[in-house]
């Protein structure tokens, strides 16, 4: 999907709220995953729902269905503001088995690098859900910028206490609207 709930500094993208484009319907994108050859498959084939908002869809389990239906693995990238316990555990059912949420501060610097005053609040708890379930692949990311590069110990601490046992730091060029 190119929907997404926030409009965040660092996208690149022009994914928002409005879009141009629809998301792809679920028959074409099963169709396109049935093009590849078992045989082609390397082991560990994940195939990963982002976006935008990949919870912004509203067949996301029967997307997940689908991919597990077929013997692959599937995962996500999320902002997290959606991801609550029974989407948890919904989730967890329809077969997927990794996921990434973006964490880009605390609270005040993550709200607005988000564009949205409640974020940090949502991404917590989706954190704090995520990283207690043993069967999940579970990472989180920061995007270090100038504006949290000093909260980074900080940040450490908060994901350790919440029990996250992996965690990416990036930067970016930036491009599209994180250029402005």
């Amino acid at each position: 999907t190119s929907r997404c709930n926030l409009h965040c500094r660092h996208c690149g993208s022009d994914c928002g709220n409005e879009v141009r484009y629809q998301d792809m319907p679920l028959e074409d994108f099963l169709r396109a995953l049935d093009t590849i050859p078992s045989k082609h498959r390397p082991k560990g084939f994940t195939v990963v729902l982002t976006g935008g908002e990949p919870l912004l869809r509203p067949d996301i389990l029967q997307i997940g269905r689908s991919v597990s239906s077929r013997g692959l693995g599937w995962g996500m990238v999320s902002n997290g503001y959606f991801y609550n316990e029974e989407m948890h555990h919904n989730l967890i059912a329809s077969g997927m088995g990794a996921l990434t949420i973006s964490l880009d501060g605390t609270k005040e610097n993550h709200n607005w690098m988000r564009g949205k005053s409640d974020c940090y609040e949502h991404t917590l708890k989706a954190i704090s859900i995520a990283a207690k379930e043993p069967r999940l692949n579970f990472d989180v990311v920061t995007c270090v910028n100038r504006e949290n590069i000093e909260e980074l110990e900080t940040i450490f601490g908060i994901l350790e206490r919440l029990g996250v046992r992996k965690w990416r730091l990036f930067t970016i060029i930036p491009i599209g609207r994180a250029a402005n």
